[in-house]
């Protein structure tokens, strides 16, 4: 393994357990990387809203990157990196998703819009909930006139389909029609829609040139499709045993799951015990 300086993490099914929390020793194993020089942070598929709570309980100073690779930011705000979705293919993903009555999201660069019975409101709340009031944030119902947003900012697209083949069909249809979309299931149910050309392994090399550090000096942890680009990138990466089994054959190393104290694992028997 190569000299390690830069850990990067996926949240949902890697970071978190089940209950999306960073349990204590998961969270004392990644602070422990700074004693060895280790740099770390979060790259996820949320907007970065929706991570900052997990970024502080990590003590990461470093920026975030969210929505799959659309944006790179810090926890002061300042944008390092953010491509944007063009107002017209946002019109397109919203008369396509609602024509097939679908629940979905966009998450624009300062807020989320959200369909009216969208099942991730109760998502958006819990996590109101448990963060404090600087990380808090505001969700809207958006208006059937999507036109009223054409002034904000879209970053990525998020759509609710409980039926996978049904999401697998939807998804090839969006990949021959839409050709200016970078299109990937982060989830058994979740969709996810961003602008050409965005992964996590784009966004992951863009910080990397900003950090002045190689890839081979970087280890990254996930567990779902859209990792797979980072996966790909970085000299090292982990994946918990819970993650998609495609995911899983590109990993240089396999962990315990999320709910087995898989991060702390592997960080103190994978990559500290060859610093």
């Amino acid at each position: 393994m190569k000299n390690i300086k830069l850990c990067v993490f996926d949240l949902d099914g890697t970071l978190l357990n089940s209950n999306k929390k960073i349990t204590q020793e998961t969270l004392l194993a990644v602070k422990n990387l700074s004693n060895y020089n280790i740099k770390y942070t979060i790259a996820t598929g949320r907007i970065d809203i929706l991570a900052r709570k997990y970024q502080r309980e990590i003590c990461s100073d470093l920026p975030i990157i969210s929505c799959n690779g659309s944006i790179i930011r810090d926890l002061s705000n300042k944008i390092y990196y953010m491509k944007t979705l063009d107002f017209e293919t946002v019109k397109n993903i919203f008369n396509y998703f609602k024509s097939l009555e679908l629940n979905f999201l966009f998450y624009t660069e300062n807020s989320i819009l959200v369909t009216k019975n969208n099942p991730r409101i109760e998502f958006l709340k819990n996590y109101n909930k448990t963060a404090n009031k600087n990380d808090q944030f505001n969700f809207e119902i958006m208006d059937d006139d999507i036109n009223k947003y054409s002034n904000l900012k879209f970053l990525k697209s998020l759509a609710h389909i409980e039926n996978r083949p049904k999401l697998l069909e939807i998804q090839s249809i969006l990949n021959k029609d839409f050709k200016n979309l970078s299109i990937v299931s982060s989830d058994y149910e979740l969709l996810d829609l961003m602008p050409s050309g965005i992964n996590k392994g784009t966004a992951l090399s863009i910080l990397c040139d900003i950090l002045n550090i190689e890839s081979e000096n970087v280890c990254v942890f996930g567990d779902n499709f859209n990792d797979i680009e980072m996966i790909n990138f970085a000299g090292t990466s982990i994946v918990p045993e819970n993650g998609e089994n495609d995911v899983k054959k590109l990993a240089t190393h396999i962990t315990k799951t999320n709910d087995e104290e898989g991060i702390s694992y592997a960080i103190n028997n994978i990559i500290l015990k060859n610093v």
